[in-house]
Order: C-alpha cells, then structure tokens, then sequence
C-alpha cells in the first residue's frame, strides 16, 4: 500500500490520537466496578495457563482457621423486635477462648476475624469477646457499609468492610475494589495499610500509590485457595477451631509470626471465582497478597504497549482511507505478492480479529505484572469501526 504524500501525516496522526484516547477511556474502564462481561472467559484462560507456566507458590506466613462447624444457635427477631425462632451463628464462645490464646501468647503478626458482629445478634459472651477484640493490638473484625449493618461501638476501630465486588449479577467474585461505596476501608486493603504502609490516594485524574499509577478496582489472581484439609505433601492447609485448636493446650508455635484468617473455609462463605468456588476469607487474603505485590500498579511500559496495539489495530482498520487509489501493482509478479499477503492478515483476523491480538497482549501484560488489563472490550469497538470503512 503507497501513501499519498498529503495523507501520509494523517495516517500515523488520526490513529494515534484515536490510540491515545482508547488508552485513556481504558484506564477508567479499569477502575469500574465490574467488567460488564467484556474479557471475563479471557481472564480465566489466562489464569490458567499463568497457572501451567508458573510454579505454585507456597504460603507459609498464613493460618487458616476455619469455623464451619464450629456453629450456635441464637434467638432471632425482625427489624421490629418480634421474634422470628433461631439462627446459627459462628459460635463466639469459641472463638472468645481462642481470641483469649492468642492475646496470651501475643506471637502472631495480624489477624483477619471474617465474622460479622451485628447488633441485632446477641450472645452472653458478647461483652467479653468484644472487650477482648477491642484490647488485641494488629487485628480487624468483618463488617459491611455503614448503611447495611450496626456495629458495637466497641469494635468500630477494628471494623472494616468484608463485603466485595461480584459479578454484575449472581453469587461470584471478580474485581476487587479498596473500599465499599461509601468509602469503608475494605479487610484486604485495612490489612495491606497496616502490615505494609500501603496507600492509594485519589486525584481529579484518577489514582496513584507510592508515586505511581494505579486502579482501584483491578482482577487479582487467586494462588491461595484452601479447598482441601491437606496439601499434597500431607501438610495442614486448614485447622478446624474447635477440634483442631482449642483441643490442644498449647498451640502458640502454630501463630508465631503468622497472619491468621479466621473465616467460613468450607460451607456457606464460597464463591464462584476464576479458579471455580473460592471461600471469601480466601479471596481476601488473596488481594491482599496482589496489593503486596503491585499487581494494581499501571506501568508506563502497559500503556505504551496498549498504546502502540490500539494504533496498529485502527490503522489496519482505517487502510482504504489512507490508500492511493491510483496504486497499482507494476507488474503480475508484485500483483501476485501483494495478494497473498493481503490474503495472509485476512485470514489471521479472521481467526483471532481484534479482540484476539488485544487478548494476547493483555494476556502478555498479565504474565509481566500481575495486571488483569481486561481491554478486549476496546478490540469490539475497533472491530464496529473496520466494519463501517468496509461499507462506506
């Protein structure tokens, strides 16, 4: 293809600036709460050869406790006080007697209490459990956002928000946000900010941490999952509260210098996830890890990446614009190059099209740094645009 000499500049500069605001408008579909369905099989997929690739990691600085059988039943009344029967409940003497271990051995680094504290619960073990959690240097206890749930007012300085973002629709986990909509430190991002010094500020622009770059609202991977009792090395992936630790008088070598998840491991608390059903307290120390890690951090080199595929792909979809109509092959053996090159690009768009080459580079992008780019949504609207220049 020959470039007229007056059209030549408008042929890098129309995709270019197309290219800069693709990549703009895509940093801020980054930040949105869900994916709208645009990339998620892609993800997935990604997930799962990162997973063939890479080795599996080990996690040895993390307990897991789970409190699925470890259950009470406790009276239950509506928003009028009218009883309604009984509910069950984690059960809070246990966990008051392990809560009592740990602040009597004080070796652990931090704890994550996924277990709801609601105000129209009540126990006799209440005041004692809450006093308790109150006292406990390094720990945060689940909650919601404000306007969902009350909390005792004893445990406001430990209560931070356990609930996250889902899919658009149904019962699943995909995109992580710092905080809850009205602003609530979410569980993962409270523990990365007093583990870590970690911090995401907000700007008229957008956001950045440390200096850098960043979303808000990113897909991270899950390498801690917890569906078994036991590893393939036999090992102890999950400890039971009441059979596996309050049974035993001494338990502190297990806590020393450990971050110790306390949730619902195997029963109500799953959630379909990338990597199939996944227990929220999981899922929590899970973006917590990506936080450790950076995975929410935008290199330049992703965006000059996005930049200069966004270009390719709009030029290549813009060519009858920038075409000499008055080019001709010079002679049929030319002819014949051009052809089945022509015929070449054709048939590997066909095959994987625009969504498909950006689908590679985010996955390119995953692979590097950890970052769910999530921009196959920007290959569908290049693809509209190929299609409307064939037509006109």
């Amino acid at each position: 293809m020959k470039l007229e000499k007056k059209v030549w500049k408008y042929a890098i500069v129309i995709p270019a600036i197309v290219s800069l605001v693709l990549t703009i408008m895509c940093y801020y579909y980054w930040n949105a709460r869900f994916t709208f369905g645009f990339g998620d099989m892609s993800v997935r997929v990604s997930s799962a050869i990162k997973d063939l690739l890479v080795a599996e990691k080990t996690h040895d600085e993390v307990i897991a406790i789970n409190v699925s059988y470890d259950r009470m039943l406790v009276p239950c009344n509506d928003e009028l006080g009218i009883p309604l029967g009984e509910i069950d409940i984690t059960d809070r003497h246990k966990l008051l007697s392990f809560m009592d271990s740990l602040a009597k051995w004080n070796n652990y680094r931090y704890i994550v209490c996924d277990v709801n504290f609601d105000n129209d619960i009540h126990t006799e073990w209440d005041d004692a459990l809450f006093k308790r959690i109150a006292g406990m240097r390094d720990i945060t206890v689940a909650g919601g956002a404000d306007s969902e749930f009350s909390h005792p007012s004893v445990l406001i300085e430990k209560v931070s928000c356990s609930s996250y973002e889902q899919f658009l629709s149904g019962d699943g986990f995909l995109k992580f946000t710092y905080n809850a909509p009205d602003g609530t430190e979410t569980m993962a991002y409270r523990m990365w900010r007093e583990l870590e010094g970690g911090n995401i500020k907000r700007h008229w622009w957008g956001w950045s941490c440390g200096g850098k770059l960043c979303v808000r609202s990113f897909i991270p991977d899950l390498e801690f999952v917890t569906r078994y009792d036991y590893s393939s090395d036999g090992e102890k992936n999950l400890y039971n509260l009441g059979v596996d630790i309050l049974a035993e008088p001494d338990m502190s070598v297990l806590f020393d210098n450990k971050i110790i998840m306390i949730g619902d491991f195997k029963e109500f608390d799953l959630h379909d996830t990338i990597k199939n059903e996944v227990a929220g307290t999981a899922i929590i120390y899970n973006t917590y890890l990506a936080l450790c890690s950076g995975d929410h951090i935008v290199h330049w080199w992703i965006l000059l990446l996005l930049f200069v595929v966004f270009g390719l792909e709009v030029a290549f979809a813009l060519k009858d614009f920038w075409k000499d109509k008055d080019d001709k092959p010079k002679d049929d053996n030319e002819k014949r190059w051009k052809t089945i090159l022509r015929n070449i690009v054709d048939v590997i768009l066909t095959l994987i099209g625009y969504s498909g080459v950006l689908a590679i580079a985010c996955f390119v992008i995953y692979l590097f740094s950890g970052l769910f780019v999530n921009a196959i949504i920007i290959g569908s609207f290049i693809a509209f645009l190929s299609l409307f220049v064939e037509h006109s």
